[in-house]
């Protein structure tokens, strides 16, 4: 299996369990207005995923910005960088894989 079609499977598999957790999570939350709520608590009741969001924030926020960088650098237009920016901020992990599959040189192409 080449490296492109392995990135692809696993931005699929990983939006499955993304939305998998979504609607675990909002079962568990008693619901879309509770979930803020019980979010909130959860960070503020538990030192350790304080620690594992926050950080997040800062790897996905440096991710997006060399994904901006990139994508300017190869000629997308404003419109399409936006695009690309929400996707990432939407769909996290499956959006930048399937980003990168699109920039990995497929073999034997001088793309």
């Amino acid at each position: 299996m080449s490296y492109r079609r392995l990135l692809l499977v696993l931005a699929f598999a990983f939006l499955v369990w993304e939305l998998i957790a979504v609607i675990l999570w909002l079962r568990q939350s008693g619901g879309l207005p509770h979930a803020p709520g019980h979010f909130w608590r959860a960070l503020r009741s538990d030192w350790m995923a304080l620690l594992v969001v926050s950080d997040h924030i800062v790897v996905a926020g440096t991710v997006l910005i060399a994904l901006w960088i990139d994508a300017r650098r190869v000629g997308w237009r404003l419109s399409r960088r936006l695009g690309l920016g929400v996707a990432f901020i939407a769909l996290g992990s499956p959006a930048m894989l399937a980003y990168l599959v699109w920039r990995l040189k497929p073999v034997g192409s001088d793309r």
